[in-house]
């Protein structure tokens, strides 16, 4: 497992958190707006303090389970998050959008998200073996839009509210987070990411990065690859962070 985070272009401090532990396999990634990462900040602090306290090294103890130890992460991430924006007066103008999880010992990665960070699956290989797939949903307006049929894919990207958030945390309300499960298989990547990592960013181009035989190296590629693409588009102005993880063992008791 490796992870990373860079600034974007933008002249403003760099608002992504992220965190991880290889020996529970458990990862936190948020993205915070407004407080110079306030809210992503209180969100990986609250979140941390429940999986290191609730997780072995792929397991977890006091007679929890890895999902209900993943939940409760997650309620304790946003509470700490909209405790922090009371404070710092941000209620208004501030948030995170985070993503959360851990690799079980049934050889599942169990997340638990809210916004627009994601979850990938890549299977590398040959060229006709290679592959990308999208695994978690976002929580935006577009998104909403497309699963409407009111906004074509090509009118959704780089759309003027794109970036607005239908869920995040700290706002103090109802429970913002998906569940979901993956069966991992050996040799699979995972890659979890803000949204400064994806947007505007073609799958191509997240495949080369992943295709680095180091973690570290794609990690950085991810993050720090700032480029135009041939048709003009671009990306880097949002803050980007990635973690990177390698099945590389499905053994049961590799995780026990």
């Amino acid at each position: 497992m490796a992870a990373g985070t860079a600034p974007g272009s933008r002249a403003e401090p760099n608002e992504d958190r992220f965190w991880i532990d290889s020996d529970r396999k458990a990862f936190i990634v948020a993205d915070g707006a407004g407080g110079e990462g306030f809210a992503a900040e209180a969100f990986v602090e609250g979140a941390r303090a429940v999986l290191e306290s609730g997780l072995t090294p792929g397991g977890a103890i006091s007679g929890q389970s890895v999902p209900g130890v993943l939940v409760e992460a997650a309620r304790q991430g946003d509470l700490r998050t909209h405790e922090t924006l009371e404070r710092e007066e941000l209620i208004m103008g501030g948030g995170a959008v985070a993503m959360l999880g851990v690799v079980a010992s049934d050889n599942n990665i169990l997340m638990a998200y809210a916004g627009n960070c994601r979850l990938y699956r890549y299977q590398s290989g040959r060229e006709s073996q290679r592959r990308l797939t999208l695994l978690s949903r976002d929580h935006t307006w577009t998104q909403e839009m497309l699963d409407q049929g009111k906004l074509t894919r090509e009118q959704a990207q780089g759309h003027s509210l794109s970036r607005v958030w239908t869920r995040c945390v700290g706002e103090g309300t109802s429970f913002p987070f998906d569940l979901l499960s993956n069966y991992v298989a050996l040799g699979q990547l995972y890659l979890v990411c803000t949204d400064g990592v994806w947007r505007g960013r073609q799958e191509s181009s997240l495949m080369e990065a992943l295709d680095y035989d180091r973690l570290e190296d794609a990690v950085r590629e991810l993050c720090h690859g700032r480029k135009i693409a041939a048709d003009g588009s671009s990306w880097g102005e949002d803050d980007a962070t990635a973690v990177v993880l390698r099945i590389d063992s499905v053994d049961a008791e590799r995780f026990a």
